[in-house]
């Protein structure tokens, strides 16, 4: 946060979203732990509605690091929003968050529908997927926006690195809420089975023997940021 100072609510929110979703992973094993990491998920979750009330609300990473704008150019941040605080809600059961995380989805619609949803992916371009599939579990799988948006979402079948890292994700997630689990459980299996290399190659770096050597990012296709540009 401090790199990043009021333009990044981007950054700060998406790790808030992380931390809150750790929080809950560490809860059985480790209650201190879980609580720190919550903690520090609400602080940074605060720290992004400070930016808000300098004037300075919206300011994206890139704005401050634009070292960062080339491997991983992010151009909207009320879905990070909204996803921070749909997990805070998760972890926390406080109400209020789940209003905001409502409030920041509807926004991130209105004014952000150019920039974000390019492409139906889970990325981090785009956090509504995740959004909605945490509103539907707040809202018990109601008929609603959040339910039908993640039903829709699950009919398109993805390809390539989002697949397996995000959309595969939320299909197992889906499948626990819904009557036919294994069709979508299968499908987010035989994803993980062809990146590992089932299929003509592996994906993953490392494993297998026909495995790539760097990782399928721009970051990753260069050798380091030197003077102002990648090279």
């Amino acid at each position: 946060m401090n790199v990043c100072g009021p333009t990044g609510s981007d950054l700060v929110a998406a790790s808030a979203a992380a931390l809150a979703a750790a929080s809950l992973v560490f809860k059985p094993a480790d209650a201190t732990y879980s609580a720190q990491l919550l903690s520090t998920a609400q602080r940074m979750y605060t720290t992004v509605l400070k930016f808000r009330l300098a004037g300075k609300y919206g300011g994206l990473v890139s704005e401050s690091v634009p070292q960062t704008s080339y491997a991983f150019f992010s151009t909207s941040f009320l879905d990070d929003l909204a996803y921070a605080a749909a997990w805070l809600h998760k972890a926390t059961g406080d109400r209020t968050y789940l209003t905001a995380a409502m409030a920041y989805k509807a926004r991130s619609l209105n004014v952000e529908t150019d920039k974000v949803r390019t492409f139906n992916v889970f990325n981090y371009q785009n956090s509504l997927p995740g959004v909605n599939l945490l509103l539907a579990q707040a809202t018990g799988f109601a008929v609603n926006e959040y339910t039908l948006a993640t039903k829709g979402f699950m009919t398109v079948w993805m390809t390539g690195k989002y697949t397996i890292r995000n959309a595969a994700f939320l299909s197992v997630v889906f499948a626990k809420h819904h009557d036919h689990p294994k069709k979508y459980n299968s499908w987010a299996e035989s994803q993980a089975r062809y990146v590992l290399g089932s299929g003509p190659r592996s994906f993953m770096v490392g494993y297998g023997r026909t495995s790539p050597t760097r990782t399928l990012d721009k970051g990753g296709l260069t050798n380091g940021y030197e003077g102002g540009i990648y090279v």
